[in-house]
């Protein structure tokens, strides 16, 4: 039994010595390369003998001599050798960012899918009004989940802002919102949605992602009696009032003080990791979900997102949408199992330039669909995407975790 362990003790040792014999050589070769014709040239001499003798004997070489090559780095090695330990963390630090953005670049990246375009496929952000269960702090973060409870000090009546037809257009919205920055919790600022609503004349604060419309979680607990999410078809029903230069929506509904006046809870759009190699030798096959860089299309140029659409025509194809169903040169385009569904359910719409006509897709270009056809903004609004313009296809949702 001594014997073993004095046997396992030994090649442990030797180890070491081998990994120590490795590391000299590689400061040894650093400081000889960042130094070449600075030092004296007998200085430079032994120095590269020494990289010589490291090379050829590091498996076996006395640790007498190893000694005397460090005192002779340590000699010449100015700012190279010996480096101090900030100077090791800071290099280190500098190669793996460097690493990371070059495997960003061209081989895998993470993309947030920020709205609903592509359900049931992939998930964007979702919201709905808090029903009391309780995730607990680990399981909301592994569903991404986020819980709003603006509340009011004084209390009173609820009152919404809703913009001009001017701001209204340019927003898309007529729920009225400001877009700023807030810092996150590392310091980093993000874009956000500010929403003000008014308890009596006490301005409440909503601060949610900027890519998230609240309009729909404010019909649902101001206005449940109207069926539709759009506020404007509550106008019927709730009083416009003037308040402090804007239009506001009356909801008719009293908080009391020191109590929220809205709780929901937010979840975060699916995170994927999206593989970029593949699409320099090969384009995407017909039914493949895609990401593209918006503003490399003529109809998106102000856009700086990605997005993310399902393939559905290449160059030739003549498309169609017949009683729900999407037609490519007049057959079933049933290419993955998400157009199968939409197929069979006839829940393809027939919006833009598939409003009533075909459209056929350019050379050089893809036509590219939601598979929630209903509420996706996709080539039947701008037009076909340039092959370019494609960066790459979606490999797997890692977070967050949902329920089935």
């Amino acid at each position: 039994m001594v014997s073993v362990l004095k046997c396992l003790l030994a090649r442990l040792r030797k180890r070491r010595e081998r990994t120590a014999a490795r590391n000299l050589l590689s400061h040894a070769q650093r400081v000889l390369n960042y130094r070449r014709g600075q030092l004296p040239a007998e200085q430079e001499e032994i120095l590269s003998s020494h990289v010589a003798i490291l090379k050829k004997n590091w498996r076996s070489i006395p640790a007498e001599r190893m000694e005397k090559i460090r005192e002779h780095l340590i000699a010449v090695g100015g700012n190279i050798y010996p480096m101090c330990h900030w100077t090791d963390a800071v290099e280190a630090f500098l190669m793996a960012i460097i690493v990371a953005v070059g495997f960003r670049a061209f081989f895998v990246q993470t993309f947030t899918i920020p709205t609903n375009s592509m359900l049931p496929s992939y998930h964007g952000m979702t919201a709905e009004l808090f029903n009391g269960s309780d995730h607990g702090f680990l399981g909301s973060f592994i569903r991404g989940i986020t819980h709003y409870a603006p509340k009011t000090q004084s209390g009173g009546r609820v009152f919404i802002p809703l913009n001009g037809r001017a701001e209204a257009s340019r927003h898309h919205s007529l729920v009225f919102f400001e877009r700023t920055y807030k810092r996150s919790r590392f310091f980093i600022p993000r874009q956000i949605r500010r929403y003000q609503l008014l308890v009596d004349d006490e301005p409440i604060h909503i601060d949610v992602p900027a890519e998230f419309d609240l309009e729909s979680i404010l019909m649902a607990q101001f206005c449940p009696r109207v069926s539709s999410k759009k506020i404007a078809n509550a106008f019927d029903e709730f009083p416009l009032v003037h308040r402090k230069g804007r239009i506001f929506l009356d909801t008719g509904i009293n908080v009391m003080p020191n109590s929220p006046i809205i709780t929901f809870n937010l979840q975060r759009g699916d995170i994927l990791f999206v593989e970029r190699l593949s699409r320099h030798f090969s384009p995407p096959k017909r039914g493949d979900a895609v990401i593209f860089a918006a503003w490399q299309i003529a109809g998106l140029k102000r856009d700086n997102r990605y997005y993310i659409k399902r393939l559905v025509g290449w160059p030739g194809d003549i498309l169609s949408i017949r009683d729900g169903k999407l037609l490519r040169d007049e057959i079933l385009a049933n290419d993955s199992r998400a157009m199968e569904k939409n197929n069979e359910k006839g829940e393809y719409f027939p919006y833009g330039l598939l409003n009533g006509k075909s459209s056929t897709v350019p050379d050089g270009h893809f036509f590219v669909m939601g598979d929630n056809s209903a509420n996706s903004y996709d080539s039947r609004f701008f037009g076909s995407i340039p092959k370019a313009a494609v960066i790459g296809r979606p490999l797997w949702i890692f977070f967050p975790c949902r329920d089935k």
